[in-house]
């Protein structure tokens, strides 16, 4: 991406969440990120555990917009802990200090 690049919306990451290292300083606005839910996109499975989310999302010091799909589940962690809010609201402020809006979609795949 150029340096100049503002906003990226991804729609639905891969669980790859070391990709999202690599967005450059200037975005502001993120999106879409997919925790604790399996979406189904163009035939791949999307989103990623609470777990892997605090351990491996790198810190985007300059997004100030993010927009997250979240759910009740994933495969691998099939419900949020019972701290799981908090560990949440804490690892979104560690990995996004600059945020000043969250954009959430409470997103439920039926199966």
């Amino acid at each position: 991406l150029p340096a100049s690049c503002e906003e990226l919306d991804v729609r639905h990451a891969l669980p790859l969440a070391v990709a999202f290292a690599r967005v450059p300083a200037s975005v502001r606005v993120l999106g879409t990120v997919v925790l604790m839910a399996e979406v189904f996109y163009h035939s791949r499975v999307v989103g990623m555990t609470l777990r892997h989310f605090c351990a491996n999302f790198p810190e985007l010091r300059g997004v100030r917009e993010l927009r997250m799909c979240l759910g009740p589940g994933h495969y691998e962690e099939p419900s949020w802990p019972p701290d799981g809010g908090q560990r949440f609201v804490d690892a979104l402020l560690t990995k996004c200090p600059s945020l000043n809006s969250l954009v959430v979609e409470a997103c439920v795949e039926s199966r």
